[in-house]
This record gives C-alpha cells, structure tokens and sequence, in this order.
C-alpha cells in the first residue's frame, strides 16, 4: 500500500473563502485530490505521491498566476499517519439535515437522527464534509429502497453503501479502484455492522454481467462522461442513477451524454455550485 502522499497547502487571499476554497477543491479534485482540510484561509489538499505529475505542478502554477486568491502554495511530502492526525484534529460531525448523522468513533455526541453512520477519518473520499458526499447522502435519505439491488461506483468510505444498507437494500456492491479505499470501505462497513455489502478493489468492469435497481456514482465529471454508458448497461429498465462529484458548468455535458444512453433527468440538487442528480432509465 502506498503510505506516502502530497501535501499541497493553498493559501488564499480571499473575501470569500468559502466558494474560491471550493474552485481550488475542484480542480485538485480532478487531479487526483483524496483528501482536503481547511486551516484559516488555508487548503490543505493530499495526492497519493505516485500520481503526483509534472502536469500537477503546472496546474498549481496557474492556480497562483491567474485566479488572483491563491497567494501561496506550498507542497511537501508526508507519510499517511501525519495526514490522519491533523485529518482527526479537524474532523467535525456532519448532519444531513435531520434524517442522518456522520460521526467518527471518537466522535461522544447523542442525537436523535434517524440514521447514524460512524466513519473512521482516513484519506478515504466521502465523509460528508464535502459537498458531492453531503449531496447524495442527502438525496439517499429522500429514496425508497426497501429491497434494491444497489451499486455503488467510486465508494471510497463507504458511506453511501452504508446508508443504503441502513434504508433497507437487499444487496449493495461497492467498488473503488484505491487499496486505501477498499480496506478503509471494509473497516467501516463492519464498524456499522452490515452484512449484506460486498466490497471490491477494481473498476465497474467487474460487474459488467450484473443489474441493479440503484446505482450510485459520485466521481469526477471526466470519469462520469466516460462511464455512463457502462452504468446504464447496469441498470434495470426503470432503475435510478445518483450521479455527483461535478460542477454546475458541466451539467449539460452530462445531460447530453445520459440521454444518449437512455437515461432520462428526473431532478437535481446544488450545493455552492457542485451538483447531486438523478436519471432514471426509460423502459424503450
């Protein structure tokens, strides 16, 4: 397993930190980005040191000469463990509204949520914190899947897997192409003890022969593009998609690209320009 990752810390001169910290995420998200904290005005954005790439670092330097906020990057190489310490320090409890809780075990707080999920903080994607997990949780909580088949592309924490199981899913797979993923995904499944979630390292190539009543893929919008006719060979006639991990720029691109392959747009929903949707697959 690879233990060591890259540091970039961003430092922005910003009045509105909140949506420039956002564009910062996004583009580093799509570059590899796994795991992002905020100190001050301050991004902290971890690569896996073996996807760390000359074109990266190209990218940083335009990030500093043209966005006109990003007054300071800084990059370094560190060990996971570091990562997971100051991961833990700023790790906070995330509610998706009043249906569900995301806590980590250390994590003492009493509520009254309806669903409660205990994430370990690693370099795993999708704790909640950012606003693609946070979105489709939150669409999860609003879907009825009492006895679903349900797929769950891009897993990462296994958060959302973990969420379908607790609404009622008869079956769920997830699948993520990261080891890191893959072991935290399993840790987590049984710290919520469910027992109908199988975990895969891979791509959805490994399910290719498979269906599925759900299918959940939150995952960059190059990824998505490019998949979305592998998922729609997945999905049973009638069968709901939850896409995220994109931008509101590129929500016609992937309308475009859905309707060509039989998915037709249900509903969507924004959160500071990231964007959660839903397709349905039309029975023609």
């Amino acid at each position: 397993m690879n233990d060591r990752y890259i540091q970039i810390s961003c430092t922005l001169d910003s009045s509105d930190f909140e949506n420039d910290s956002n564009i910062v995420v996004a583009v580093m998200y799509n570059y590899g980005g796994e795991g992002f904290y905020f100190e001050g005005q301050t991004v902290h954005v971890y690569i896996p040191y073996s996807v760390y790439t000359p074109e990266i670092q190209g990218v940083l330097s335009e990030l500093t000469l043209l966005s006109g906020y990003v007054s300071d990057i800084r990059v370094k190489t560190i060990d996971q463990k570091n990562w997971n310490e100051a991961w833990e320090q700023s790790f906070e409890p995330v509610e998706i509204n009043d249906a569900c809780i995301i806590k980590a075990p250390f994590h003492q707080v009493k509520t009254n949520h309806q669903y409660e999920i205990i994430i370990e903080p690693k370099m795993s994607f999708g704790t909640g914190h950012h606003e693609t997990t946070w979105l489709m949780l939150d669409t999860i909580t609003n879907l009825e899947l009492s006895g679903s088949e349900v797929l769950d592309v891009g897993s990462g924490t296994g958060v959302l897997s973990v969420l379908a199981s607790k609404k009622g899913a008869n079956h769920i797979v997830a699948i993520d192409n990261e080891e890191w993923a893959y072991w935290n995904a399993l840790e987590n499944i049984d710290r919520n003890r469910c027992d109908n979630i199988l975990v895969y390292q891979g791509t959805v190539d490994l399910v290719q022969n498979l269906c599925y009543d759900v299918i959940f893929a939150n995952i960059n919008i190059q990824v998505l593009l490019s998949e979305i006719p592998k998922y729609s060979n997945l999905l049973n006639p009638g069968g709901l998609i939850l896409f995220s991990g994109y931008l509101k720029g590129n929500e016609q691109s992937l309308k475009e690209k859905a309707e060509h392959v039989n998915l037709q747009y249900e509903s969507s929903r924004t959160k500071h320009e990231w964007v959660a949707s839903i397709y349905q697959k039309t029975t023609v």
